[in-house]
C-alpha cells in the first residue's frame, strides 16, 4: 500500500512532513498488530550513482522491472513531482504482425481486437501487444486488420522472457505501443509501424537490443 492511501489524501492535500518521518509514522500505526494483507515494502538508501545501478541490475536480472524512487526529504503532494519516480529498461523491438486475439466475452472489448500477435523473423520470439491501443484502434483493427498483417512494428519492452508453454519460444515482459507521432495525428499503433523496415529482427537481434537496452527514468505523478 501506498502512504498517500494510507492517508487518504484528497486530491489538493499536502503534507509538510518529509518521507523518513512519514515511514515511521506509518510503521508506528502498526506496531504489535498482524494483518495478512497489509505488507510494507522494503527501502534501501542509495547515497551514489553505482550502487543505484547495481541495485537496478540485481532487480532486472531475477526478474522484476524496475523500482520505484523517492528522495529522502521529499513532501507528499497530490499531483505531478519530480522527488518520486520510476526507473526501468526500456527494450525496442522491431517485429512483425501475424495476427489478432479479441476481446473476452462482456469485457469492453468484445467482438473486437483487444491485442497485436507480433513475431520475430525466424518465429523464435511470439508476443501479443495490447497495451497502448486505443479505442480507435480496437475499431480500426476489427474493421482493417489484414492490412496491417506482415507489416513491421515496433514493440516496447522491458526484457525478454521464455514462454511458459513452450521454453524454445521467448517472449517480451510487459511489451506495449508507445511511440509519439509528432504530429499528433495518429495513435500509438500506427505511429509504432515501421514503414522504413520491410523485416523483423531475429531473435538473436532481439537478444542483442535487450543487451542494449536503455534506462527510462519516470518522473513521478500522483499514481506513483
Amino acid at each position: 500500500m501506498s502512504l498517500s492511501e494510507a492517508y487518504q489524501y484528497k486530491k489538493d492535500s499536502k503534507d509538510s512532513k518529509i518521507l523518513l518521518d512519514r515511514v515511521k509514522e506509518l510503521e508506528s500505526l502498526f506496531t504489535g498488530l498482524t494483518f495478512p494483507n497489509i505488507t510494507f515494502s522494503k527501502m534501501i538508501y542509495v547515497k551514489d550513482p553505482k550502487t543505484l545501478r547495481e541495485l537496478f541490475t540485481d532487480i532486472i536480472n531475477k526478474g522484476g522491472e524496475g523500482f520505484i524512487w523517492k528522495k529522502q526529504n521529499s513532501v507528499y503532494h497530490s499531483g505531478d513531482t519530480t522527488d518520486w519516480g520510476k526507473l526501468k529498461n526500456i527494450m525496442v523491438l522491431d517485429l512483425e504482425i501475424v495476427g489478432y486475439e479479441y476481446g473476452k466475452a462482456r469485457s469492453k472489448t468484445e467482438g473486437l481486437v483487444s491485442s497485436v500477435v507480433c513475431k520475430s523473423r525466424d518465429g523464435k520470439l511470439l508476443v501479443s501487444v495490447g497495451s497502448g491501443l486505443t479505442a480507435w484502434d480496437y475499431k480500426n483493427l476489427t474493421d482493417n486488420g489484414d492490412l496491417y498483417i506482415g507489416m513491421v512494428i515496433e514493440v516496447i519492452g522491458t526484457n525478454l522472457i521464455k514462454n511458459k508453454q513452450d521454453p524454445n519460444i521467448y517472449s517480451v515482459f510487459l511489451p506495449r505501443f508507445s511511440s509519439e507521432d509528432v504530429t499528433g495525428g495518429y495513435t500509438n499503433f500506427e505511429a509504432s509501424i515501421r514503414y522504413d523496415k520491410i523485416e523483423a529482427l531475429t531473435l538473436k537481434e532481439c537478444q542483442i537490443a535487450e543487451k542494449d537496452c536503455r534506462l527510462d527514468l519516470i518522473f513521478g505523478d500522483k499514481n506513483v
